[in-house]
This record gives structure tokens, C-alpha cells and sequence, in this order.
């Protein structure tokens, strides 16, 4: 009955978010499909420890930079928290300049299906624990999803996820943010690109220019100037590899059913690999060849465990377990990607929790989404006999919903990524499996997402409080 309270509560406060109207709906509409949806920044320095989160403000609906930090020299063990309110409705990225310079990237939408970009330099100060904006601007019809700085060079670097490109300016790393950018390559030429909401952006050290990492974060491009032309390294990544890596696409993996993995360096197979998460005994497994299918974890645990696939000599692959059912349905009317969510998942008070999913380009409509269409992210709760209110048909997978909260899409480029940002999270849920889907129509044709679940933890992974 407590769970169940909880549920009407939730009903009670996504109704209130909902009641803002379709302008306050838009502006949820995210610009960061990155599963490491907020960013963050671990930090030593003045004898603080802490880190920089961006989060959304529920009120006005712009981003807010959060200092968070203990001073344990000066007494300071609780978690002290200094917030700035930036005119973004998403930042993509916060990039580290120094110990207490960051720059931040996003977007802010300006109108149904309009946007401008947004850069600010902001300032750290320990003496008075304080934060300050030196010096921002808007950046015209770029959506960054992610910076890099060459200092050699003295260019910035930005990963523009709308138009799928790169975009780089001169800066000295002070002074006046840019405004003005060019571009260095774009999806066409670019693998990485095609899915830019997944790729990452690296300075290298002691080179100039910037590395393009796709998907699986291990292969990348280096985009370097030389004689007032840019050029493009595809082999470099390959040649750096002194060990080999176990890596995939994705930071979440299912545990209900079989998932891929891949290796990259100077493997040798039969590869015998420690197979470990929360909630289950370690096993092994071996790998016999550079991609390969993984079992299903074990049945205990619950979706929402860390863990790690490794060993003393390869790389180790991170992941967080979910439950996934379904893929993707209704590829010929709006290509649809994963349903998925911010790397924090959902806990106990948490605010903003952010679940996501994409309409990708069409096969033959490509990147053009002419016309307005309506949808609806549906969320559910695992039941008490521990079933997920799914019903499956092949490949398919329907949530009966419990919630069914409409949005919006207005026309405009593709691809495009939806997010929504959850109510505060009781803290009677905890324990619960809650599950989504998004489902779109244009009135005639339907497309939906595949559904995907995890466990409402009690409190935060990155909790300072609890891990100073």
C-alpha cells in the first residue's frame, strides 16, 4: 500500500510538471542523449574535495552549476552546496580549464523547435566558496554536446550535435568566450558523427588538436592543422593500444538477456575475463574471439547493479545492469534509438532524474522531420510477485503503462533527442523496478522505443556525505 501511495504522489507531482504547459514541455526536450547525461567533475584543490555538477532548476527551468564540496582542513565535513543558475535549458558539457576555471556548454531553446547555443566561462572561488560567471555568449544555431581545448594550438573544440559536426575556434583559454566557429568535419566524413550524442571529444597531450572518440570510447580520430589546413588521423588509436580493452557502445547492460562486447588491442584468445556486479557471485567468462555475445547475468541481483568485465591484464569494460525488453518498433515511419537514462539512475530524493530516447534520420527521408508529431513517455512499476507489466511479440515490447505523460515534437532536423525530467523520488519507492517507453504518432503511423528498467536505489552512488 506505501508503494502505491508513492505511485499517486508521483502521478500528483508529474501533473504539476505537466500543468506548466507545452512551453515548459519544449524546453524539457534535451539537446544530450550522453548517458553520462550530467557532467561532473571530481576536484582537489585548497584542500576542498568535491565536484561540479550541472542539473536542471524545476523552477525556471535553466541549468544550474552546483559546487559541491567538503573542506576537511577547515572543519567542513558535511557537504557544502553552492549553486549558479546559467540561461541554459541543458548543459551539454563542463570542461575543465583549470582547478577553479570551467567552461561550460549547452543550449537554450528560444522557441517550439528553436534553439541557440550557449558558452560561459565560470570562476571557482575557495577563498569566499563562491562561483562567478567571467564571461558568456551565445553561439547561433550550434547545439554542443561536448569541448575540448588545445592549448598548443589555441583552439576550442565543439562537438555540435544538431548539425553532427566539428566545430573548432580560436581561444586562448581566457578572456572573451567565442562565438564565432568553423567546421572541421561532419557526419558524412566522420563515423563517429552519425550518432554524435555518443561520441567524446580529448585534447591530446603534448600534440595539438583534438581526438574524436566514437561509440566504445576506444577508437578515435585525431583532427590536427597543419599549413592552415585540417587534417584527419584514423590509425593513431590503434598503434596506442599496449593492452587490449574490453569495450561496448553502451554504459547500460542488460541482464535479462545476452549482450556484445568488444575487444580491441593486442589480444590473445582464449581470453578468461572476471565477470562482476552487485548482487550475484563472480564468475568467469572467456572470450574466444574479438566480438562476442554475453550470457545473461545470473538471477539475483537487480537491474541498476555496477559492475566490471576484466582482468588483472585487459582493460576493464564499466557498466551499470538494467532490464531491457523489445527493440525498436516502427522503423519505417520514425526510426527510433534505445530508451535509456542519465548514468545516475533513479534514488531515493532525487530531483531531475532524466530518461531519454532519439528519433534517428530516416532511411529515405533522411534528416528531415517535415512534420509536427505527438507522443508519450509511458512509466511503470515491477509488480510485488517481481513481473514486469510487459507484453512481448518477437521482437516487440508494449509496457502496459501506469503513467502516460504527452509531449510534442515540433518539425525540425534529426536526429533528435527527447528527455524528461522526473519528479523527486520518494523514498518509499525504494526497492521498486520502474520501467519506460516512449511511443510517438503522426495520427496514422506509430513508432515506440524498446522498454527499459532499473531499481530505485536508496541514496546516491556519488554521494559526498557517504563517500567524502
Amino acid at each position: 500500500m506505501k508503494l502505491f501511495t508513492s505511485i499517486s504522489s508521483l502521478v500528483v507531482a508529474t501533473a504539476a510538471v505537466l500543468a506548466t504547459g507545452s512551453t515548459a514541455l519544449a524546453q524539457s526536450a534535451s539537446i544530450d542523449l550522453r548517458e553520462s547525461h550530467q557532467s561532473v567533475h571530481t576536484m582537489v584543490g585548497g584542500d576542498y574535495l568535491g565536484n561540479l555538477v550541472s542539473v536542471a532548476n524545476p523552477g525556471s527551468g535553466l541549468a544550474t552549476l552546483q559546487w559541491r564540496y567538503t573542506h576537511p582542513a577547515a572543519g567542513i565535513h558535511t557537504v557544502v552546496d553552492i549553486d549558479l543558475t546559467l540561461p541554459l535549458h541543458r548543459v551539454g558539457y563542463v570542461l575543465a580549464l583549470s582547478s577553479d576555471q570551467f567552461l561550460v556548454a549547452g543550449r537554450r531553446h528560444t522557441g517550439p523547435g528553436s534553439f541557440t547555443g550557449h558558452l560561459a566561462l565560470v570562476q571557482l572561488d575557495f577563498a569566499t566558496q563562491g562561483m562567478a560567471v567571467l564571461s558568456s555568449a551565445d553561439v547561433a544555431g550550434v547545439d554542443p554536446t561536448d569541448l575540448s581545448y588545445d592549448p598548443l594550438g589555441g583552439d576550442l573544440f565543439l562537438l555540435d550535435a544538431g548539425a553532427r559536426r566539428l566545430m573548432v575556434s580560436p581561444w586562448a583559454g581566457s578572456g572573451a568566450v567565442p562565438t564565432l566557429f568553423t567546421q572541421v568535419a561532419d557526419y558524412t566524413t566522420e563515423p563517429a558523427l552519425v550518432l554524435p550524442q555518443y561520441a567524446v571529444l580529448r585534447s591530446r597531450n603534448l600534440a595539438s588538436g583534438a581526438l574524436l572518440f566514437d561509440a566504445n570510447k576506444v577508437r578515435y580520430t585525431r583532427y590536427f592543422e597543419a599549413g592552415g589546413q585540417w587534417y584527419a588521423d584514423t590509425n593513431l588509436w590503434a598503434a596506442s593500444l599496449a593492452a587490449p580493452l574490453v569495450t561496448r557502445d553502451r554504459v547500460f547492460v542488460p541482464r535479462n538477456r545476452p549482450f556484445d562486447v568488444d575487444v580491441f588491442g593486442p589480444a590473445a584468445f582464449p581470453m578468461a575475463l572476471e565477470f562482476s556486479a552487485e548482487g550475484q557471485v563472480d564468475t568467469t567468462v572467456t572470450l574466444t574471439t574479438p566480438s562476442q555475445t554475453i550470457s545473461p547475468f545470473a538471477a539475483t541481483g537487480q537491474p541498476g547493479a555496477f559492475g566490471h568485465l576484466g582482468s588483472t591484464t585487459v582493460g576493464d569494460l564499466d557498466f551499470r545492469s538494467c532490464v531491457r525488453y523489445g527493440l525498436p518498433q516502427g522503423q519505417s515511419f520514425f526510426p527510433m534509438g534505445e530508451m535509456t537514462c542519465d548514468m545516475y539512475g533513479p534514488f531515493a530524493g532525487r530531483q531531475n532524474m532524466t530518461v531519454m530516447a532519439e528519433v534517428l534520420p530516416h532511411a529515405t527521408s533522411g534528416t528531415n522531420l517535415g512534420t509536427a508529431v505527438t507522443g508519450e513517455l509511458w512509466i511503470a512499476f515491477r509488480d510485488s510477485s517481481g513481473n514486469d507489466p510487459v507484453t512481448i511479440n518477437g521482437d516487440s515490447a508494449l509496457l502496459s503503462p501506469l503513467l502516460q505523460l504527452p509531449f510534442d515534437l515540433a518539425a525540425g532536423t534529426l536526429p533528435l533527442d527527447i528527455s524528461f525530467e522526473m519528479p523527486t523520488i520518494d523514498a518509499s519507492l525504494v526497492g521498486a523496478v520502474v520501467l519506460f517507453q516512449v511511443v510517438l504518432t503522426d495520427g496514422s503511423q506509430w513508432a515506440y522505443t524498446d522498454v527499459f528498467g532499473l531499481e530505485i536505489r536508496p541514496s546516491d552512488p556519488w554521494d559526498l556525505s557517504s563517500n567524502p
